[in-house]
């Protein structure tokens, strides 16, 4: 019972839908469900009883099911319902009952009005009207300064973390729900790809909840926080042995509600089938097929399947998959103690992908295997092979039009701040004090923008000799890509502290470049622009695909 400011009791009743108690790793052991119309009823009696001016039905269930319980109900038994679960906005009135369910991720909000009816008497309805009005959340809206400062505060030891650049995609990556849970998507054919080569196993079934994006990732830099922002969940791969039967059961209950937007909707590897919604659920697979050889209900083959350990506990419908400490059939090969997260394990496949600034402790036994899991994934997911900046294109990023303007230019930095030296020493700067610190800090500076005009080395090493031989050479992780270069103690106090980090940057850049075995000259990678791919010199870009995998048969 909540109570508003101006005195009014307003009723709130929770429901959730059972088929929603299938998703739920730990629930009680006593718990029993009752129908959610006769819950409504009860709770809605007592809480009049008590005083309540209004009912508010709080909901996370699907949206057919909302109106299956608007229906179910007398009119007027409740006010408002407010619904969850489905990843939309919507709002419809259902025998006499207001249904809103206000999108996802504070991407919709919903500004409500409540007004007493004066002239109606009716008890069997509502003895309320609802002004109600949609919000979208862009951009254009001022952020709240106090918030802004609170979050700063929350975040501030993970934003370096999280903005890290992990990888790069040259084709856009689709997680929208929309997509992932009614369809084949490049994002999940990509991940459940991914997940069978590390592992070696003959499929991988994903439930389409795992990916949790909700968005298209565009072309360009992917980062930390996309990885963890969409793959959230922390329990890891498992590897099973099956009957073919049981992987044919799986997708049968992957399809079993569609199309609903349920997580249960599978993304494969290795398989590929075609199913009929009209169909009566549980019988709607139309053929199936495993590398090409088909699967049917009654196939005893025994494979290898990886999939998520939620899955392997049987959630959300997932029975033929139930492994044998739980009571089920399937054979654990990595259990759960054993697997990677799907978050590390993208993390470690982008790490892979790097030209340079891997994990120092990467070593020749981890490049051999990501060696034969490129060999298998990059013929269906093909990666650009990096290829650096065109000199002209360095010579933009680096400020000038062409390299031989960027040199020349750079030659008259070290020009001016000799001249500039000569000046401080007339002036008495450099005879005593602190000046000999600055006169050598000037040579390390003018060094170094001088060694700024040697060309990189241009010897073309493989990809895989990069390889082996930077993996002993970088940073202690993939955080950690600062040069350990130290500037003097005392800097030159006419070169700004901008100057010395760009004269800094440019040293380790050409240092790196060079031990990648990289032509050309090292530039800066457009965010914004580059979407062919051919600017990302630090890694390779996959090429996520779509391959017919899944067929709907409408």
């Amino acid at each position: 019972m909540l109570t508003s400011s101006t005195g009014i009791k307003i009723g709130v009743i929770g429901i959730v839908e059972k088929e929603w108690l299938d998703t739920i790793n730990s629930l009680p052991p006593n718990l029993i469900f009752r129908p959610a119309a006769q819950v409504v009823q009860d709770l809605a009696a007592a809480l009049r009883k008590d005083g309540a001016e209004m009912i508010i039905a709080l909901t996370h269930q699907r949206e057919p099911n909302d109106i299956k319980l608007a229906n179910a109900v007398p009119a007027g038994t409740i006010d408002l319902m407010v619904g969850g679960h489905d990843h939309f906005y919507a709002h419809s009135i259902v025998n006499g009952v207001h249904l809103l369910r206000s999108g996802t991720d504070f991407k919709q909000l919903s500004y409500l009005e409540a007004w007493r009816k004066t002239s109606s008497s009716d008890k069997d309805t509502s003895a309320w009207d609802f002004t109600i009005t949609r919000r979208d959340i862009t951009r254009d809206i001022p952020e709240d300064p106090k918030t802004v400062s609170i979050v700063d505060g929350l975040t501030l030891s993970l934003r370096a973390s999280l903005e890290k650049p992990i990888g790069y995609t040259i084709s856009p990556l689709d997680a929208r729900f929309t997509t992932v849970r009614l369809k084949e998507s490049n994002m999940g054919n990509f991940v459940c790809d991914l997940m069978r080569t590390y592992y070696g196993a003959d499929c991988c079934i994903m439930a389409s909840g795992t990916i949790r994006g909700d968005e298209v990732y565009p072309p360009g830099i992917l980062r930390n926080k996309d990885i963890m922002n969409c793959f959230p969940f922390e329990d890891p791969c498992v590897v099973l042995k099956l009957t073919g039967g049981a992987i044919f059961d799986a997708l049968e209950n992957g399809v079993s509600t569609y199309p609903a937007l349920e997580g249960r909707f599978p993304q494969v590897s290795n398989l590929r089938f075609s199913f009929d919604p009209k169909r009566q659920a549980g019988q709607r697979i139309v053929e199936c097929s495993l590398g090409g050889v088909p699967l049917t209900h009654e196939d005893a083959t025994e494979y290898t399947l990886v999939t998520r350990g939620y899955m392997a506990h049987g959630k959300d419908g997932f029975h033929s998959l139930l492994m044998q400490s739980e009571g089920g059939k399937c054979e654990e090969l990595v259990s759960e103690e054993n697997g990677m997260l799907i978050s590390a394990l993208l993390r470690q496949y982008f790490m892979s992908l790097r030209v340079f600034g891997r994990w120092k402790n990467w070593g020749s036994s981890m490049s051999r295997h990501w060696g034969n899991v490129h060999e298998e994934l990059h013929e269906i997911h093909p990666v650009q092979k990096s290829n650096p900046v065109s000199t002209e294109k360095a010579a933009h990023d680096g400020g000038g039009e062409h390299q031989d303007d960027v040199q020349k230019g750079r030659q008259k930095e070290v020009e001016e701040r000799k001249r500039q030296e000569k000046r401080d020493v007339v002036g008495g700067k450099g005879a005593a004090g602190h000046g000999g610190e600055q006169h050598q800090g000037s040579d390390l500076v003018s060094s170094a923008l001088a060694s700024s005009n040697q060309p990189p080395d241009t010897s073309d090493n493989t990809d895989n000799r990069n390889m082996e031989q930077i993996s002993t050479d970088s940073s202690s992780s993939d955080e950690a890509d600062d040069s350990t270069t130290d500037l003097p103690a005392t800097a030159p106090l006419h070169i700004s502290k901008e100057e010395r980090r760009k004269i800094l940057a440019r040293k380790v850049a050409r240092h790196w470049w060079k031990r990648a075995g990289l032509k050309g000259h090292p530039g800066i990678v457009d965010e914004e622009g580059d979407t062919d791919g051919q600017r990302c010199a630090w890694t390779r870009g996959i090429v996520a695909r779509v391959e017919g995998r899944i067929i709907c048969l409408e």
